[in-house]
């Protein structure tokens, strides 16, 4: 068996060397390095913002954060300068992360302490609750942070100075009455047992996502409050309506109190009430299926149905201008008509009687003879035949016309009847003889 060459000692140390320069370059940069290996697994958004000037702090530069509502959200690509003075930063976020923003983002450089420290890129929603269409914060909505010389130049001024000192000795003296002292030792003692359970309220907001429930709770409450606060007064009225709310609660407590002692009795005797009805809703379940059925059965009469109805619209829009032209018509018939009510309700009396009785009789009934003429005119025809034959012959009788008028066509005629008429019958001629009388009044007379 062949034995293996032992590393040299100088070899092994160089690469223990390198091993720990390299843990610790990967330790020193695990954010960017963190950065990198989520970009290469999740996908992410660019997004620019510009500056009025050049960032002159040191500790922000390429690497550093990008927090959204005091979440890590993506992190510092490049600084770069334009050429009218500005800088232009280009950040990295984190995909989903610019449907959060809004329609007008800004962007602020801020320090992680009030003295400085590192120091990152603060987003903040704005311009409604749209989704931020460009790739580009403009000046106009970016801000750098506020150097310590400048600061200390703005309080430098004597006004200044002197205002600084008087807070001092306020402060000294304020913290130096035994008030104080015993307020203080009593804050030190009590500190520690109270940083454990806030530590846990803290985490606990953190909610069970970290990296986006806290957003989203600060971006909700950032909502809510622009929306209280869009229109002046608009808060102040709701306050006034809560408490207008509240005292009416007040006032009515004991009603109120009352109707929640009898909610239970309430309660049992309303579930009898639905448990009594259930019956009543099933068959009406089962009423409603069938009338779907019926319904569904209508369906094509309806849409046959529908040619009509467009057609009965347009008749009855056609309808309204003679319906308003007849309006005065039917005004001056009003009079008229309460008139013939008045007419006709005169004649349903005597005068309709006499009509529908013996005059209509009469007109109906046969034409024939009675008394000395029984036996003449026993045609069949009724009286209304014969007067219309009398008039229709009549009328053939003057179908003569000359200068004067209508003249009459009266002929001869030669019949058995008319020998007849001629010659006397045996009565006639007793009484011609003298041998009897005529017939007279008294010849009907029955004693």
């Amino acid at each position: 068996m062949r034995r293996r060459k032992a590393v040299p000692k100088p070899v092994a140390g160089l690469v223990v060397i390198a091993l720990v320069l390299v843990t610790t370059a990967m330790i020193y940069n695990k954010e960017r390095i963190g950065t990198d290996a989520r970009r290469l697994f999740t996908s992410t958004d660019t997004i620019y913002a510009d500056f009025a000037t050049q960032p002159k702090v040191r500790e922000f530069r390429a690497g550093s954060d990008v927090k959204l509502a005091g979440v890590k959200v993506g992190t510092v690509r490049d600084i770069s300068s334009l050429e009218d003075g500005r800088s232009r930063i280009t950040m990295q976020l984190d995909g989903g992360t610019v449907e959060k923003l809004g329609e007008a983002p800004t962007a602020t450089v801020r320090a992680t302490l009030v003295l400085g420290g590192r120091y990152y890129v603060d987003l903040a929603p704005g311009g409604g609750s749209g989704t931020f269409a460009g790739d580009t914060i403009p000046v106009q909505r970016t801000s750098l942070p506020v150097e310590v010389g400048d600061v200390l130049h703005a309080v430098g001024s004597p006004e200044a100075v002197r205002g600084i000192r008087a807070s001092t000795r306020q402060l000294g003296a304020t913290f130096g009455s035994p008030e104080s002292r015993d307020t203080l030792r009593g804050l030190v003692r009590r500190g520690p047992g109270t940083l454990t359970p806030a530590a846990d309220v803290l985490t606990g907001t953190l909610g069970t996502q970290p990296e986006t429930d806290l957003t989203h709770v600060v971006t909700g409450l950032r909502s809510t409050a622009k929306s209280l606060t869009a229109k002046k007064g608009q808060l102040d009225d709701l306050i006034t309506s809560v408490d207008a709310g509240t005292r009416a609660l007040a006032g009515g407590s004991k009603p109120l109190a009352d109707a929640i002692a009898t909610m239970p009795q309430t309660l049992v005797t309303a579930r009898d009430g639905l448990l009594d009805l259930q019956p009543t809703l099933d068959q009406t379940a089962k009423t409603a299926g069938e009338l779907r059925a019926s319904a569904r059965a209508l369906d094509p009469l309806t849409a046959k149905l529908d040619p009509t109805l467009v057609s009965t619209r347009r008749f009855m829009n056609d309808l309204k201008p003679l319906l308003v032209d007849a309006q005065p018509l039917l005004q001056q018939l009003a009079p008229s008509a309460a008139k013939g009510t008045t007419v006709f309700a005169n004649l349903n009396g005597p005068v309709l009687g006499r009509i529908n009785g013996p005059i209509i009789k009469t007109i109906n009934s046969p034409f024939t003879g009675t008394g000395r003429y029984a036996g003449n005119g026993g045609s069949g025809n009724r009286l209304y035949e014969e007067l219309s034959y009398l008039g229709v012959y009549g009328a053939q009788d003057f179908g003569w016309h000359d200068k004067t008028g209508a003249v009459a066509r009266v002929g001869p005629t030669v019949g058995l009847a008319s020998a007849g008429a001629l010659l006397p019958g045996s009565q006639q001629l007793l009484e011609m003889l003298g041998l009897q009388q005529p017939a007279g009044p008294q010849a009907n007379t029955r004693h």
